[in-house]
């Protein structure tokens, strides 16, 4: 059985580190790199070589177009030890028994090929982008991957190409770029409006926000933030695009009946449609004739959507409606939740006394069927 070289973490990384710097300080020429990973190549694997390609030429330069070979696992091919192949421009990762390579687990259990790669670089992992996925590499590696459509396990089904990489990558930047801009908030959003809305009978409170964004992928990075809990811990978040297209959200345990009527009903006023039946207006999807709000995630205990426009419907042109109406509207069909408690008495309905009672709300309709004629 193949024997894998044991090397201290610290100690391997520091003579890596001067091996490079002998070679570059030594060199008349350009330099040219390779980077070594295993066959059947895994995230850790990948995003280690990334690691490199991406952030070291401050110490390695020309390593950001070295070119990605395969070897097999385990100690480095050839009988070369790594400082050899070092030597020759060959970088290894995840393979190799060098400084960049974790296996046996044993030699450095609380890291992975990737966080080797970033202490060798002295990657920062306080940065928020490539601090989380340092340490998504690290758990994916160490743990079998829960989610079979998550990076990791994609990794794993491309890396089986021998051009593996070349596969995997362009997934892990396009993750990356829209992380950096989602922790970054750099989506040329701005908060317009935040208040709370009283909802349902137990006094719950429903915090709204109203956001300004440049498109419709500023809106979903806006709308995102606003509802973590390290944000504005939004229930609803109404969004108004620079074009004048308008997105609702929400959290899920968000009854979105009433705003999807409401809102469709004023937009089909504003456009000189005749006005449909309560539970028409209610209908998940687009409304026959009427396009312009496009209703996703009908069932209660699911995020809600009431989109005009996205990027499936780019052809949908902008709402009729202002964004101050838009959240008139909205707050309107959240109150209209909790109104109840305050207009029917026992055994009373206080009909067309009660200002929401032609506009057959989902609360009115549940208690028209639990009280007496």
């Amino acid at each position: 059985m193949t024997q894998v070289a044991v090397v201290d973490v610290g100690t391997g990384l520091s003579e890596m580190k001067s091996l490079i710097q002998d070679r570059v300080a030594t060199s008349q020429q350009k330099l040219t790199w390779q980077i070594a990973v295993h066959r059947a190549c895994d995230f850790d694997a990948v995003v280690g070589a990334w690691l490199l390609k991406r952030f070291g030429e401050d110490l390695i330069p020309g390593i950001g177009e070295a070119e990605i070979i395969y070897w097999e696992a385990g100690t480095a091919p050839d009988g070369k030890s790594w400082q050899e192949w070092l030597s020759e421009g060959v970088i290894a990762v995840d393979v190799g028994g060098g400084p960049l390579d974790h296996h046996p687990h044993s030699v450095a259990p609380e890291d992975c090929g990737t966080t080797l790669v970033a202490k060798l670089l002295e990657i920062s992992n306080e940065d928020s982008v490539i601090g989380k996925l340092l340490a998504y590499a690290l758990r994916t590696d160490q743990e079998a991957e829960g989610y079979p459509f998550g990076l990791a396990n994609m990794a794993k089904l491309f890396g089986d190409f021998e051009h593996g990489y070349g596969t995997i990558v362009p997934l892990v930047e396009a993750w990356c770029e829209k992380q950096q801009r989602f922790f970054l908030q750099d989506y040329e959003g701005q908060r317009l409006e935040k208040r709370c809305i009283p909802y349902g009978a137990n006094g719950r409170k429903l915090t709204l926000v109203v956001g300004q964004c440049k498109d419709i992928d500023a809106s979903t990075l806006f709308a995102k933030a606003a509802r973590l809990q390290t944000g504005d811990n939004a229930d609803v978040v109404i969004t108004v695009l620079g074009d004048g297209h308008v997105q609702i959200t929400s959290k899920p345990g968000v009854d979105f009946r009433d705003i999807a009527a409401l809102v469709r009903m004023a937009e089909d006023e504003a456009r000189g449609i005749d006005p449909r039946e309560r539970m028409d207006l209610e209908m998940e999807g687009s409304l026959e004739n009427s396009p312009w709000f496009f209703w996703i995630g009908k069932f209660y205990g699911n995020p809600q959507s009431l989109l005009n426009g996205s990027r499936q419907a780019a052809g949908i042109e902008p709402t009729k409606l202002s964004v101050q109406r838009v959240t008139e509207l909205v707050v309107l069909a959240l109150s209209m939740g909790g109104h109840y408690q305050r207009i029917h008495c026992g055994n009373f309905c206080a009909g067309e006394r009660c200002l929401y009672h032609h506009l057959e709300c989902v609360r009115c309709r549940f208690m028209w069927q639990v009280l007496p004629a």
